[in-house]
């Protein structure tokens, strides 16, 4: 069985966190849907933009880190109330 980096695991817990947080703060009417999912897509861009010129590694994660916050875009945009 292969062993998961320490970053690895970081990035999937904290999208497990910020997706739960999203719910709820959609849940209690608080952001819509879009906003939420605005907030990561711009996110997203920033990531890239910030890791885009640098080490072939480092632009390897900003990728994988930004494809993870347009997941997350397009979960909450399909968001029914159920997690």
């Amino acid at each position: 069985m292969a062993m998961l980096s320490p970053d690895t695991v970081n990035l999937v817990g904290h999208s497990m966190l910020v997706r739960q947080m999203c719910g709820l703060l959609v849940r209690k009417g608080l952001v819509t849907q879009a906003e939420a999912a605005a907030v990561f897509t711009s996110a997203a861009e920033e990531v890239r933009m910030g890791t885009e010129d640098r080490a072939p590694t480092d632009a390897a994660l900003g990728e994988m880190v930004a494809t993870s916050y347009e997941q997350q875009a397009h979960w909450l945009l399909g968001y029914s109330g159920t997690l």
